[in-house]
């Protein structure tokens, strides 16, 4: 298993409206010594961004709200340089993988991951992105 070399607690918010997904995924990075906070829709994740400006977002695509590309372009806007990971399960027309090659594309976001993914996959663009 990944173990996170960085003493430094970091802060990662997850936006998320998949709780069966989400909560599991929450404990893992608590597990792994991260601080974090979950958000179940886009504007809730705005919010706790704006509050607590985390390190990194770890932000779904397809959310009840909003759209995850505003969020993300909204994310952005707040700190030009969030460090944001990007995943989908797809939606009602697309598969996750062209959902995040579009994110890619349109958002400047450093990287993607189709749902369900690998944890140590996970776990190392983390440490990528935070070390």
């Amino acid at each position: 298993m990944f173990k996170l070399r960085n003493t430094k607690r970091f802060q990662i918010l997850v936006i998320d409206d998949d709780t069966e997904f989400s909560e599991p995924l929450c404990k893992m990075l608590t597990r792994q010594g991260y601080a974090v906070f979950n958000a179940a829709n886009g504007q809730e994740g705005l919010n706790l961004f704006k509050e607590h400006q985390a390190d990194l977002v770890i932000a779904d695509i397809v959310l009840p709200d909003r759209d995850g590309f505003h969020i993300i372009l909204d994310l952005q806007k707040i700190l030009p340089d969030v460090k944001i990971i990007a995943i989908s399960g797809g939606g009602h027309c697309a598969s996750g993988e062209e959902y995040l090659d579009d994110v890619q594309l349109l958002c400047n976001v450093q990287h993607t991951l189709a749902k369900p993914f690998n944890r140590d996959k996970l776990f190392r663009m983390i440490h990528e992105m935070l070390d």
